[in-house]
């Protein structure tokens, strides 16, 4: 039976590698699972402020990204007084905001001006505000400048906090954290989820400067990850070096797929500096349709975005191994020409 090809969900390009598996097995066998144990919660925090220089007392491990988000929303509910979201962007925020029952401003993105409109943010911040921001963005795939952050901070009304999500960053763009040292207005999350491996496993983190810390950590429930999770995370980051060094693998087929969809008549792709390529159809919404339904018949999934007005001509493909995106672009310069004369 033929395998389905999942590229609509950004995970990792393929499982770990055997030997990293085995040593997370041989980790797992000396845990107590009867029992909770907040050293091992300990013992990552140490390792990513050891590894990343971020003070051991401002990382949170969450439930994944997605955990690192619903805190810090709801820790800030508690002092601004709207959430603003470049849109379209990760679905997750509004639901987060939502849940936080914080009143929701979306900003429209222009994509051919990048995922990070700074004067209209500001246009829209006429009181505290929790501004999301994703670099590398999804779906877009650009990074917004440090610059571009750095102006957005220092024009937002007082009381004030950006979360920056960063789940993409090693396979492509500048981190933040340099620029956060110091900083009381900006919160990072990162997540195990992508390029290191553990999507399954659901497992990330907060960096979250005072005032906003203690706020977010009231909003945690106790033992939030488990610790097979947790350990399987410090296994992983004994290995950050490789796993980077394969995430560039993967970011270079990303520039060849890039050249190839670019070449498919009636297919315009977006600069990416993530692991997927978001790409316009031409003839609209229904041509886009047609054409990941014609991906779907031979079970190759990419991202739909029927119900984005902005980007609801557009499909988002992840990058996944090198047989994968053969059989994909393959399928999509099989299928473009009916799919797009369909849609016209």
């Amino acid at each position: 039976m033929k395998k389905a090809m999942l590229l609509n969900q950004n995970e990792r390009h393929a499982p770990l590698p055997e030997d990293i598996m085995a040593e997370i097995r041989a980790a797992w066998a000396g845990l107590e699972l009867h029992r909770y144990d907040e050293a091992v919660t300990d013992a990552l925090r140490e390792d990513l402020a050891r590894i990343y220089g971020f003070p051991k007392e401002d990382i949170a491990i969450t439930n994944g990204g997605d955990g690192a988000i619903e805190i810090i929303t709801t820790g800030a509910a508690r002092r601004v007084e709207q959430a603003l979201i470049p849109t379209p962007n990760f679905s997750v925020y509004d639901w987060a905001a939502e849940k936080a029952r914080l009143p929701i401003r979306k900003v429209p993105i222009n994509l051919e001006e990048g995922s990070l409109p700074v004067a209209d943010l500001l246009a829209a911040a006429d009181r505290p505000s929790l501004v999301f921001l994703c670099r590398p963005h999804n779906p877009v795939g650009d990074v917004p400048a440090v610059e571009q952050v750095e102006e957005l901070a220092a024009a937002l009304p007082a009381g004030s906090l950006i979360m920056v999500d960063e789940a993409y960053i090693e396979y492509g763009g500048d981190p933040i954290t340099q620029w956060m040292v110091g900083r009381s207005d900006v919160a990072l999350l990162r997540t195990f989820s992508k390029a290191l491996g553990l999507a399954g496993l659901r497992c990330g983190y907060g960096v979250i400067p005072e005032p906003w810390r203690q706020l977010a950590l009231e909003a945690s429930p106790p033992f939030a990850v488990a610790n097979a999770a947790l350990t399987a995370a410090r296994v992983v980051l004994r290995h950050l070096p490789r796993l980077e060094a394969e995430a560039q693998e993967i970011a270079r087929r990303r520039e060849e797929v890039f050249r190839q969809l670019e070449a498919i008549d009636g297919i315009r792709p977006f600069p990416s500096q993530a692991n997927f390529i978001l790409f316009q159809v031409r003839g609209g919404p229904a041509a886009a349709a047609a054409l990941a339904g014609a991906l779907a018949r031979q079970e190759i999934f990419v991202r739909t975005y029927a119900d984005d007005p902005i980007i609801s001509d557009c499909l988002r493909v992840s990058i996944g191994t090198a047989e994968e995106m053969e059989a994909c672009v393959a399928a999509l310069q099989e299928a473009a020409p009916a799919a797009l004369g369909e849609g016209m």
